[in-house]
């Protein structure tokens, strides 16, 4: 009984005197490894070089997922060193059909390791780097490359006249009285073509699939940013009101 008490007794005051677990920083590893800067946009011939570079390791990336390679959708960031030798990796997406493949970080990692990449020089010297790797599935868009907001938004061409013309009220839903709101996110590009939809917020009984079907029809007067035509998303709203 007394070794029990002590026990408690010693676990009792390492409890309270341990230190605690301090947070870690992360490190700005982007500026740190110039990440998007003039050094890499600047140098056409290095940018052309990392580009065939990019196109190879993710040709290469897909081939370790062999079938599962329709379903890939991932981001990556890899940080090289000045020797050209990868340093660090940051997943930057990661789909929940791949955490049931085989194929892991810790592969992708594994393969990255053995590779020589391209050294970039400023002032004579080698420098850090930094680039992203991107493979998405088979007409998938980069959702990343389509503003939130720009100067002029993207607007219906012919008016909301245009999408009501386009709309099919579901028999079913009139049957049943539905009425309401169906908000579908649009990604527009700069020529103003729907290059994907999807419903933000539905209703059901139909009326999803049918103001899903109406916008994809649409035509938009694209986004501007400082006077250039540039790739936006919009959500709109497709009203399903019984007269």
């Amino acid at each position: 009984m007394k070794k029990i008490i002590y026990l408690l007794a010693v676990l009792l005051i390492f409890g309270c005197t341990a230190k605690r677990k301090q947070s870690k920083i992360i490190p700005n590893y982007e500026k740190e490894y110039n990440y998007s800067s003039d050094i890499l946009t600047d140098q056409t011939p290095i940018k052309i070089l990392i580009k065939e570079q990019t196109n190879e390791i993710e040709k290469n990336i897909a081939g370790l997922f062999g079938k599962e390679k329709q379903e890939l959708n991932l981001k990556m960031r890899l940080f090289i060193n000045e020797n050209g030798k990868l340093d660090y990796v940051k997943f930057l997406k990661w789909s929940n059909s791949l955490k049931k493949s085989k194929v892991t970080q810790s592969d992708i990692v594994n393969f990255l390791d053995k590779q020589i990449f391209v050294k970039v020089k400023s002032n004579g010297n080698n420098i850090k780097y930094a680039f992203d790797i991107s493979l998405k599935p088979e007409g998938a868009i980069d959702e990343d490359g389509f503003a939130v907001a720009a100067e002029e938004m993207p607007s219906i061409v012919g008016g909301m006249k245009s999408l009501a013309s386009k709309i099919i009220y579901p028999e079913k839903a009139r049957k049943e009285g539905i009425q309401g709101r169906v908000y579908i996110r649009a990604f527009i590009d700069s020529t103003g073509n729907v290059v994907k939809a999807d419903v933000f917020k539905g209703i059901g009984h139909g009326c999803d699939k049918s103001a899903l079907s109406a916008v994809k029809k649409l035509h938009f007067i694209p986004a501007e940013n400082h006077g250039k035509k540039v790739n936006a998303q919009v959500v709109v709203p497709v009203l399903f009101r019984l007269k």
